[in-house]
């Protein structure tokens, strides 16, 4: 897999992807994880397409949010979401996880 890098020096256009509520959310419906796979490749793919720099896929409707992500499906979900949408387009592919951390290693 060849190294991807921003089409200029710098990113000038980053696009978000919101995605619907994922596996362990508190308003997740049971949507199949497939389909949130192909929202997530369809529309960052639209964003390449269109020129932008780079893409961000973000858990944005899973709020309420926690002080951290406690749920393992929605960690695991997000990893297999953004694998998917890394194979599929030519921009790097960046993640937030709100509430931007999961569960520290147990000592």
């Amino acid at each position: 897999m060849p190294t991807l890098r921003f089409r200029d020096d710098r990113p000038m256009l980053v696009g978000v992807v919101h995605l619907p509520p994922l596996p362990g959310s508190i308003r997740y419906g049971g949507l199949d994880l497939s389909t949130i796979i192909d929202f997530a490749v369809r529309n960052s793919r639209t964003l390449d397409e269109v020129g932008f720099d780079a893409v961000i896929l973000e858990n944005y409707n899973d709020y309420p949010f926690r002080a951290r992500v406690r749920e393992a499906e929605t960690i695991a979900s997000m990893a297999i979401i953004a694998r998917e949408v890394i194979r599929s387009v030519n921009i790097p592919v960046g993640i937030n996880l709100l509430r931007n951390s999961g569960p520290e290693p147990r000592q």
